[in-house]
């Protein structure tokens, strides 16, 4: 999902792949994918929604309630800007305002001020949302959790309707209400926990993970354990909590799944938080354990590519880096060919790349590669796979993310055209070190001009540039420019420390899975002043 502006700069990189094509006057589509519980969907560069897996609720929003393998349009439904999947149900935001919803309401998390009950809860055909009423802009975001469903508008004022807008404001009588979450104004909605049976939690993020304007965190939701929220306090988890640790204040993305939370930090802090279950290898150490991480636990240095995106669910993780590459650890029944279950316990790298968006759920992957066709890998019990290949078996899966996603003839499913020839430009550096400006890693036309700009962390130096596919001008330049050739190219940047022995990485001691021995959980500002 998009999310708040300072999240849109981070991932600057991973968008500029993507093209940004006007589905109407009233806004921009980007070309994405998402994937529900058994269920995926696309949205192409015309503001067309695709969808194609299981449909017992009516998820895929053609009027039925029959999952079927392939990809299909979902009819009468058109000029859409954004698509959000929950576990049985769906929302898309129009390029005039107007936001849309089909699949499961029996707790009326689809918003349109009813509750669907009696021999069928669905709603199979994509209906009119209601909005608040009042001068709040339009839709800013939107996070669909199990039974529940929260929107930012554009004045940052934050509502919600279904099982947890319901508990916050005491209700149980069956009025479907939108309510106002008045403790959370200002912030935006970063992700909703929603693919297991008691998943109804959100996590909220204000700021821009900058020293001027540090990160704000707030959680939300039922079945929060005092791990998922850093503290050792008993809560009402009717009311939003903010979590507060050593480093929170430069996260610029979060995800959670079954009480695990992965948090992108950026600038000198680039890597990935994680705190809360590990049962699976979450925490990405190498070894799993029944006891949750009760302080965050910094994970970096497996790749030279800052990460992006992290999509999880279920235990199982993928995370996006920049250079379009994905790297997946923890459960994954679809990883180990033979077992029913196979947990990673470090990151591993998928055998695709030029990725530039991915939605994971545990038992699917699916990715839209910089070509414009989507890919698909994990189980077929349900159509995930978009194949027709063991479509209804349960034992059997696809490894590799090498196939595509296929329509009713037989076609790839391409969510953009491609504009020529493209050849691929990868940065890459120690994220702990320094940072890359300039021009984005991506798709270039030959004989573009791409300027890259080194730029070192306190405490370390430029030291040159190493280059494949290409022989630069000034490899010790700290600005250089080039012309993209008839080929990829791989640039990395190199830094040094500027003293012996200074230890970096912030509040976390550097490397893959080494935590800080002295940091605590901490649950408000006041202990951590204190």
């Amino acid at each position: 999902m998009k999310r708040l502006f300072s999240w849109l700069l981070a991932c600057v990189m991973i968008l500029s792949l993507l093209p940004a094509v006007s589905a109407a006057e009233g806004g921009e589509v980007t070309p994405t994918v998402e994937v529900g519980w058994h269920f995926c969907a696309a949205l192409d560069e015309n503001g067309t929604v695709w969808t194609w897996g299981e449909n017992d609720s009516g998820q895929l929003g053609d009027g039925t309630t029959e999952s079927r393998w392939y990809a299909a349009p979902v009819p009468d439904l058109t000029d859409v800007v954004r698509i959000f999947a929950g576990t049985r149900h769906m929302m898309a935001l129009k390029a005039d305002g107007t936001l849309w919803a089909w699949g499961e309401n029996n707790m009326g998390e689809l918003g349109l001020g009813y509750q669907s009950v009696g021999d069928s809860t669905s709603v199979p055909t994509p209906q009119k949302v209601i909005l608040p009423e009042g001068e709040h802009g339009g839709v800013a975001d939107v996070a669909i959790a199990n039974q529940s469903t929260v929107l930012v508008m554009e004045d940052g004022t934050v509502w919600g309707w279904g099982l947890i807008p319901r508990r916050y404001e005491n209700r149980n009588d069956g009025e479907e209400e939108l309510y106002h979450v008045h403790e959370l104004d200002g912030c935006g909605v970063v992700c909703a926990e929603g693919q297991a049976v008691n998943g109804n939690r959100f996590l909220f993020l204000a700021g821009s993970g900058t020293p001027e304007d540090p990160s704000r965190l707030y959680g939300w939701g039922t079945g929060t354990s005092p791990n998922w929220q850093l503290t050792d306090e008993k809560f009402d988890d009717r009311i939003p909590k903010e979590i507060v640790f050593p480093g929170s204040g430069y996260i610029t993305d979060l995800e959670t799944s079954d009480g695990s939370v992965f948090a992108i930090a950026g600038g000198q802090e680039t890597g990935i938080y994680i705190w809360g279950s590990n049962d699976s290898g979450q925490a990405g150490t190498g070894e799993s354990s029944t006891e949750p991480l009760s302080a965050p636990h910094k994970l970096a240095g497996y790749h030279t590519s800052p990460p992006v995106q992290v999509s999880s669910v279920q235990g199982s993780i993928v995370a996006l880096h920049e250079d379009g590459t994905l790297w997946l650890w923890g459960q994954d029944d679809i990883l180990m060919p033979g077992s029913s279950y196979g947990d990673a316990m470090a990151p591993a790298r998928l055998p695709i790349d030029h990725i530039v968006a991915v939605a994971n759920r545990g038992t699917s992957t699916i990715a839209l590669r910089q070509d414009g066709v989507v890919y698909s890998r994990g189980k077929n019990n349900y159509g995930m796979l978009g194949r027709p290949e063991e479509y209804g078996e349960f034992s059997d899966r696809e490894f590799d993310l090498t196939k595509p996603v296929l329509k009713e003839d037989g076609s790839p499913l391409s969510l953009f055209a491609p504009s020529g020839q493209g050849y691929y430009l990868i940065r890459q550096l120690d994220p702990a070190q320094g940072c890359i400006e300039g021009s984005p890693s991506g798709s270039y036309q030959a004989g573009e001009t791409v300027t890259l700009i080194a730029r070192p962390w306190e405490g370390y130096r430029f030291m040159g540039w190493e280059a494949e596919g290409i022989a630069l001008p000034d490899p010790g330049a700290s600005t250089i420019s080039f012309t993209m050739p008839a080929g990829d190219v791989t640039v990395t940047a190199r830094f040094e420390k500027e003293l012996p022995g200074m230890a970096g990485g912030g509040p976390f001691l550097e490397g893959a899975g080494t935590a800080d021995p002295s940091a605590v959980p901490i649950s408000t500002v006041e202990q951590l002043a204190a």
